[in-house]
């Protein structure tokens, strides 16, 4: 199924991500969240000052045949 997905959304808040989940829902478009924890190893840098929002890469992914109206109902977000 992983490559029946398209990518219609990438975002490092989680405010958008809930944000647009939520759209989604709303529109009842299934959709999967892929998370990548982006900071340096160890992550010394983010617990000196660094921005903790900007340390999780979110990226959702919805069905080939939903990609158009996904990107529809994000773009009015």
């Amino acid at each position: 199924m992983l490559f029946a997905q398209r990518e219609v959304f990438v975002s490092y808040s989680e405010r958008d991500l809930h944000q647009i989940q939520q759209a989604l829902n709303q529109a009842g478009i299934d959709y999967s969240i892929r998370q990548r924890d982006i900071r340096p190893h160890g992550g010394a840098r983010m617990r000196w000052g660094g921005n903790q929002d900007a340390a999780i890469e979110y990226r959702i992914l919805v069905g080939k045949k939903d990609e158009e109206l996904a990107r529809h109902v994000i773009g009015r977000c």
